[in-house]
């Protein structure tokens, strides 16, 4: 459910200018507030703040992007915006 939260917004954020990472997070955190809230049953009861772990465990696996994909200097693929939002570290 997260993943494909966060990959439709990805889709609607990918429309406006770059970047757009910033506001692809405010859409992910509405509709992952919505989705505990509203629908808690097809998430398993889980809180807003596990729903939005899960989307940075998601980013560090390189499953979510917060920017277009690209390679890194070391050729694999790399995420961009999340963690400067968010100030993780990898």
């Amino acid at each position: 459910m997260v993943l494909g939260e966060c990959d439709e917004a990805h889709l609607r954020a990918r429309q406006q200018a770059s970047p757009y990472g910033p506001s692809m997070l405010i859409e992910v955190q509405d509709r992952l507030r919505k989705l505990a809230r509203d629908r808690s049953d097809r998430v398993g009861q889980h809180n807003y703040e596990c729903l939005i772990g899960v989307a940075g465990l998601l980013t560090s696996e390189c499953r979510v992007w917060w920017s277009q994909r690209f390679a890194n200097r070391i050729g694999r693929r790399h995420m961009t915006g999340f963690i400067s939002i968010w100030g993780i570290g990898i």
